[in-house]
Parts: C-alpha cells; sequence; structure tokens
C-alpha cells in the first residue's frame, strides 16, 4: 500500500517503511522528546526520486511522532 500525505510532495511506501529498523521503546521515547521540544526537522525525513515520483525512504518513526502531536514537519 502507498499513500501520499495530504500536504506533502512525496509518497508513503510500505516497503520502504518496511524496510527501516525498528526503534526500541527508549530510542522512540527520546526521539519523541526531541521533537516535541524542537520541532520536526526536515533533514529527519529522507526523501528520493524513484521512476520519477517522491517517496518517503527514511523518517517514518518521526514523521508518525509528528502527526500524534499535530507537528507539521518543517521543509
Amino acid at each position: 500500500m502507498s499513500t501520499k500525505p495530504p500536504d506533502f510532495g512525496y509518497r508513503l511506501d510500505d516497503e520502504f517503511a518496511a524496510r527501516n529498523r525498528k526503534h526500541t521503546k527508549q530510542e522512540r521515547l527520546n526521539l519523541e522528546d526531541l521533537i516535541t521540544s524542537e520541532k520536526c526537522i526536515g533533514d529527519a525525513l529522507t526523501v528520493a526520486v524513484v521512476d520519477g515520483e517522491e517517496i518517503l525512504c527514511d523518517g517514518y518513526t518521526t514523521l508518525a511522532i509528528c502527526e500524534e502531536h499535530g507537528i507539521e514537519p518543517s521543509e
């Protein structure tokens, strides 16, 4: 399944998401603390052009945390 977030210029892809290493609970908590204190940083999301389409390759956990807290990822 692939979806395109409403206001983003890239598509989310289940295959790329599945290839990302899952964070430990502590790593996720640390990342959540960083994001909620400093907001989402654009370079924390890795987007690549694949067959002419921009796809999020890395940063799925960051994006999920941003969404959970209503934080818009920065460019």
